[in-house]
């Protein structure tokens, strides 16, 4: 028995070290929401990269109480767990008022408005050749807009603190995987949510 002990514990010492070693340069965190952000309108931001969708934001306590109820009533927690670097390393402002745009999109469609290819002439949506991505907790997602369908993008981190508006706080952002965006023709960004709203912003070409 006390062989087995003395395996158990040594068992236990190297794995200890092991995850010791693997975040030597890493913090545990844990924390929580400070609020949920309702979208009232967009701006669109054009690069040879990427097509930006920025959203103009506003905070309201009762939208906010009734977003973490309906998170709650979905055991989707609002609050980040895991490993970042230390303090004095760049990590995505772990000590900062970190909130949550609340986007509940039920539909997001580009448009083009004149002729693309021989499979997208105008009128037709350009889903199939771009991909979407953003932010949440922390990690950079991404995946076809084609397969895109309610539940795909709920929230995005936001920093209120950050004066700036980009993709990397809050924003939404669509790009042609193998190309450049200055290819893509006139477009029309269609954006709906679960709230009833629909936006919609004309890309014009540069």
């Amino acid at each position: 028995m006390k062989k087995y002990f003395i395996l158990f514990a040594l068992s236990t010492l190297t794995m200890l070290i092991s995850v010791s070693c693997e975040h030597a340069n890493e913090e545990f965190v844990e924390q929580g929401c400070s609020a949920l952000y309702k979208v009232n309108s967009i701006q669109i931001e054009v690069s040879s990269r990427s097509i930006q969708i920025i959203p103009e934001l506003s905070f309201d306590r009762a939208f906010d109480k009734e977003s973490r109820k309906f998170y709650n009533s979905i055991d989707t927690s609002l609050v980040f767990q895991g490993w970042v670097r230390k303090r004095g390393s760049y990590v995505a402002h772990r000590d900062a008022d970190w909130s949550l745009i609340d986007w509940r999109l039920t539909g997001i469609d580009v448009k083009t408005l004149e002729d693309f290819d021989e499979k997208h002439s105008a009128g037709s949506l350009l889903n199939d050749v771009l991909e979407i991505e953003y932010f949440y907790k922390w990690s950079a997602l991404s995946a076809s807009l084609d397969s895109f369908q309610y539940g795909s993008l709920m929230m995005t981190d936001y920093y209120p603190y950050r004066d700036d508006s980009s993709f990397t706080n809050g924003g939404i952002r669509l790009r042609l995987p193998d190309g450049d965006m200055r290819a893509l023709p006139k477009c029309e960004i269609t954006i709906e949510d679960f709230f009833g709203n629909r936006f919609s912003k004309a890309r014009e070409e540069e």
